[in-house]
C-alpha cells in the first residue's frame, strides 16, 4: 500500500436500506464518503428566462428581446400620476333627456281667478248687494260657467241675510239697530266715527264689532228708543217706508254705504216716520 493515498470504497451500498445509515445523515451524502468522494452539487441552470413575468403586463414586455419596456411603463406611469393629480371637473351634461318641468307661477303672482271673485265679493259688500254686468263678464272671461256665477250670487245673497240677522240680533233687534243708525247720522257721530264704524261693517270679519261698538255709544248717550221715536214721530212728514223690504233697499243704495250724509239723513228721517205712521 502506498502511504497517504486515499483508499476507494468500491462496494455499492446504494441497496441498503434507510435504517443501515446513522440517524440523521443524508445516505447519499454517507455513501459519498465512504467512496472517498463529495456528493455533487446540485446544478443550477445559467440560462436566462425567456418568459414574460407574471407582474408584467403584456404590453410592456418585449417579446422579441426579452425584456421589459422601462421606458414604456415610465411614460405610463406618469400619465397616470397626472390623471389622479388634475382637478376634478363635473361630467358634460346629456341635453334631450330630460323631463321639462311646467313652470311655477312667480312667487306673490295673483291668481286671476282668486282675484276676480274677490273684487266681485268686495263690489257686492260695498254697494249692499249690487251685481254690476261688466264684474259678471269678467267672470266669463275667465272661463267660469254662468251656472256657477248664479250659484255664487245666491250665496252672496243668503250670507248677507245671514248677516243682517246676526246685526239685528246683536243690536237687541232691528228697530233698535234702526234707531242707532238714525240717531248715528242725525250727529249722534262724528264723522271720523262714521266713517270707522262703516269700515268694520263693510268687513264681513269685523261687521259685528261694528254693530256692538255703535249700540254701545247709542245706548249710552241717546234717549231712550220710546222717547227717542216720539219725537221724531210728532214732527214728521212726508213719505214712509211701506214694509222693511223698503227699508233695505234703501239702506243698500250706494250713496248710504259712501257714507251720503244727506241720503243717510234723509233715510232716517223716513224710518221714523214709517214707525210713527205704524208701517214698520
Amino acid at each position: 500500500m502506498i502511504p497517504n493515498e486515499q483508499v476507494v470504497d468500491t462496494k455499492d451500498y446504494s441497496e441498503l436500506p434507510a435504517s443501515a445509515f446513522p440517524e440523521g445523515v443524508d445516505p447519499s451524502t454517507y455513501l459519498a464518503s465512504l467512496k472517498g468522494a463529495t456528493p455533487e452539487e446540485p446544478k443550477t441552470s445559467t440560462k436566462a428566462s425567456t418568459e414574460r413575468p407574471t407582474h408584467i403586463p403584456e404590453k410592456f414586455w418585449d417579446a422579441e428581446g426579452k425584456t421589459v419596456r422601462v421606458d414604456d411603463l415610465l411614460k405610463s406611469y406618469t400619465e397616470l400620476e397626472g390623471r389622479l393629480r388634475a382637478p376634478k371637473t363635473e361630467p358634460e351634461k346629456v341635453e334631450g333627456l330630460s323631463i321639462p318641468k311646467p313652470e311655477a307661477p312667480a312667487e306673490g303672482a295673483a291668481n286671476p281667478l282668486t282675484t276676480a271673485f274677490d273684487a266681485f265679493a268686495s263690489h257686492y259688500a260695498e254697494t249692499g248687494g249690487k251685481v254690476e254686468a261688466d264684474q259678471v263678464q269678467a267672470l266669463v272671461n275667465i272661463g267660469v260657467p254662468q251656472g256657477v256665477i248664479d250659484n255664487y250670487l245666491a250665496g252672496l245673497e243668503a250670507l248677507q241675510e245671514r248677516q243682517m240677522q246676526t246685526a239685528f240680533s246683536a243690536a237687541g233687534g232691528e228697530e233698535k239697530l234702526s234707531a242707532a243708525l238714525s240717531w248715528a247720522g242725525q250727529g249722534g257721530l262724528s264723522a271720523a266715527e262714521i266713517d270707522s264704524y262703516d269700515a268694520l261693517v263693510s268687513n264681513p270679519k269685523t261687521a259685528m264689532q261694528g254693530v256692538e261698538w255703535l249700540m254701545a255709544k247709542f245706548n249710552a248717550t241717546a234717549p231712550s228708543e220710546g222717547s227717542f221715536i216720539e219725537a221724531e214721530a210728532g214732527a214728521a212728514t212726508g213719505d214712509v217706508f211701506r214694509n222693511r223690504a223698503e227699508l233695505h233697499a234703501a239702506m243698500k243704495d250706494d250713496r248710504y254705504y259712501n257714507n251720503d250724509r244727506a241720503y243717510r239723513a234723509g233715510v232716517e228721517e223716513k224710518l221714523a216716520r214709517s214707525k210713527a205712521a205704524g208701517f214698520i
